[in-house]
């Protein structure tokens, strides 16, 4: 799909909704403007043209931007393929 369909500007193994409780089809995936930030891919010709202006921080905010996606969508599965340890980062609250 990511290379027969230029519309498609990644494919992610995250959903952010994916949960167990709240996923049914394990084969299922689906389309999405919004970009998953976690446990993606990309064409190397995107790179080609987002590399240059790749921001220092905040990257995945700067990737759901109108002017960076320009109307392309992600592919992401019905459930998620990957698990997150999340115990640093930007956007982690303290426990």
């Amino acid at each position: 799909l990511l290379n027969e369909d230029e519309s498609i500007w990644c494919v992610s193994s995250w959903n952010d909704n994916g949960f167990k409780d709240y996923s049914w089809d394990p084969y299922r995936m689906f389309r999405t403007s919004y970009f998953p930030g976690l446990g993606w891919m990309l064409r190397k010709e995107l790179w080609d043209e987002l590399g240059p202006k790749w921001p220092m921080e905040h990257w995945d905010h700067w990737m759901r931007l109108d002017s960076t996606s320009h109307g392309r969508e992600c592919i992401v599965p019905e459930m998620n393929r990957n698990f997150n340890i999340g115990e640093v980062g930007a956007n982690m609250e303290k426990k």
